[in-house]
Order: structure tokens, then C-alpha cells, then sequence
């Protein structure tokens, strides 16, 4: 079961999203791979995130996720470490949870994203194996 949310998350200038997003998954997948629950940690049960049990924090319920399959790309090839993860791809539906547009040095695609339910585990593949 996760951690309990904090009573302002997700935030109220979040809004629901909808499309084809990417994110990076668990290693090490091939491609056809269906993403497991690792795959969909939040980051305050991450263990190497910098918000590891801080479940008070807002951000640290957000996925990380790119709308822009470019984007997403750029950023693992910039982190040696992402460059070692699959890329899974999986469509959110408007009724899967609220998000951020948080544009960052990889790209304007990228948003913090509050599942609904808090536990969901979207339905992705893997359509790239890792990189590096």
C-alpha cells in the first residue's frame, strides 16, 4: 500500500492530462516487454532519488514522464545512468490521475504526474531496449 499523499497533492494548479507518454523502465527489458511495478516507483520509494521517504512532499508522489519520445531520448542519453534503462510507452487516459507541465534542460514535454489511484500501473511496453 503506498504512503498516504499530503492533503495538497496533487497540486491545485495541476490538471488532468491525456496521449501517448514515455518513461524509462526498470532494466533490463527488451523491447515487447511489459514494465513491471519497479518500473512505476514513486520517488519517495526510490531508494537513489533524492526524495527516498519523504512520502510529506508533494513531489515525491509525482512520475516522472516525457510527452515527446525525443525528449525522453535526449534525457537518457545526457544521464550514463538512465542510458542504461528501457523506454516504455503507454497512454494515459484523462481519468488516470492529474500532472504539471515541468519543461526542464532535456525538454518542454517533460510532466510531474499524480497517478489516480496512487498506486495505478499503466499499461506500457517497451519499445526501446537501453542504450548503453
Amino acid at each position: 500500500m503506498p504512503a498516504p499523499r499530503p492533503v495538497d497533492c496533487p497540486p491545485a494548479d495541476s490538471y488532468p492530462i491525456e496521449g501517448i507518454f514515455y518513461r524509462l523502465s526498470e532494466r533490463p527489458l527488451l523491447v515487447g516487454d511489459i514494465p513491471g511495478a519497479a518500473s512505476w516507483l514513486r520517488p519517495h520509494e526510490t531508494r537513489s532519488g533524492m526524495y527516498w521517504k519523504q512520502p510529506h512532499l508533494v513531489e515525491a508522489h509525482a512520475l516522472s514522464v516525457f510527452e515527446s519520445r525525443d525528449e525522453m531520448n535526449r534525457a537518457r542519453d545526457l544521464n550514463p545512468l538512465m542510458g542504461r534503462k528501457s523506454l516504455a510507452e503507454f497512454r494515459i487516459g484523462l481519468d488516470q490521475g492529474r500532472a504539471i507541465n515541468t519543461p526542464s534542460a532535456d525538454g518542454d514535454s517533460h510532466h510531474d504526474w499524480w497517478t489516480e489511484p496512487e498506486d495505478l500501473t499503466p499499461d506500457a511496453l517497451v519499445i526501446e531496449e537501453k542504450r548503453n
